[in-house]
């Protein structure tokens, strides 16, 4: 099975294009000529357009067709989402780093002046002063 959004949006850029239902029931045809493909299109008018598949249940014949259309789009938005989704990931490292920094320089600022101060409030407001002194 093919899961690589990539291979499957190149997949997508070979197959004919504009697939939808034909004129005559079970068909699925398409508007884009390629006569490698379709060999013989005298047949356009009474389908429709160049006959791509005929004798397709309903159900499957409307399946492909959504696929066929639909499944570029949505491997491109898979590929732009897996971009953002690690560029997100970078910037969380970043911030969680950034985090633990100040929580250890806000340790060594509690550890080393909390002796100085008569309340245990003032010696927390001196040491949030330093730590983030400390961690730009």
């Amino acid at each position: 099975m093919m899961t690589d959004p990539k291979e499957v949006l190149e997949l997508c850029k070979k197959a004919t294009p504009g697939w939808r239902r034909g004129n005559i029931a079970g068909t699925i045809v398409t508007d884009a000529i390629d006569e490698n493909v379709f060999g013989d299109d005298s047949n356009r008018e009474y389908y429709g357009g160049s006959l791509v598949a005929e004798s397709i249940h309903s159900a499957n014949r409307d399946f492909a067709i959504l696929a066929r259309n639909v499944l570029p789009e949505l491997a491109q938005r898979v590929i732009e989402l897996e971009a953002e989704l690690a560029r997100l990931q970078v910037a969380l490292e970043a911030t969680i780093a950034e985090k633990g920094k100040y929580k250890r320089a806000l340790k060594i600022a509690c550890e080393v002046n909390s002796d100085m101060f008569a309340t245990s409030e003032e010696a927390m407001i001196y040491c949030i002063r330093q730590a983030k002194e400390a961690s730009k």
